[in-house]
């Protein structure tokens, strides 16, 4: 398995996860996460959400239901959250 089907395998099991966390758990340096993130993001895979420092990365829906799929108000919600903090 390569580093970006690793990354996005670990976002898919999180729901939500920040690329400190990525690097803490699968041992990459930030720099290669942000790499394969821009391209998932490219590719239409996953999506983020918050501002910098509080940025996290979502699985994008999906029509498998295995894959972790956030509706409009539940994405609203959690930037509402965010701000809050």
């Amino acid at each position: 398995m390569n580093t970006r089907d690793r990354i996005f395998n670990h976002i898919s099991k999180e729901r939500q996860v920040t690329v400190n966390k990525i690097a803490e758990e699968l041992g990459f340096s930030r720099q290669a996460i942000y790499k394969h993130l821009n391209i998932l993001l490219k590719e239409d895979k996953v999506t983020k959400i918050g501002k910098p420092s509080r940025v996290f990365y979502l699985m994008k829906k999906q029509e498998s239901s295995k894959h972790f799929q956030i509706d409009k108000k539940k994405r609203i919600l959690l930037r509402k959250l965010l701000v809050l903090q």
